[in-house]
């Protein structure tokens, strides 16, 4: 027995406003995203959908000996789209853990 379902996957690419104050770095982010969203209602019936909108985010980094930790929000912006006379919200917003180690 098969369920209906939605998959998307997105594509972005953002400019970033970075500033330090003391030892934390924080920064800023915007840009476009491209969102292609898929769905399938029952086996044999489906469809695609893509869309570009606005990508937001911030975060900072703190070092921790000879790594900089951190997080980031990102908040990518999709629009409603109808699917096969169904209609989808494709926006989402993600927390991330950061880890950067400089070579």
């Amino acid at each position: 027995m098969g369920g209906a379902g939605l998959s998307t996957s997105s594509l972005y690419g953002t400019y970033l406003f970075k500033r330090t104050f003391g030892r934390v770095d924080a920064f800023a982010m915007g840009g476009l995203v491209r969102i292609d969203a898929s769905l399938k209602v029952t086996p044999g019936t489906s469809g695609r959908k893509a869309t570009i909108g606005p990508v937001l985010g911030s975060g900072a980094t703190y070092p921790v000996g000879p790594l900089r930790l951190g997080g980031q929000l990102i908040i990518l912006s999709g629009s409603k789209n109808k699917i096969q006379d169904v209609t989808v919200a494709t926006g989402s917003n993600q927390v991330q853990l950061i880890a950067l180690y400089a070579f």
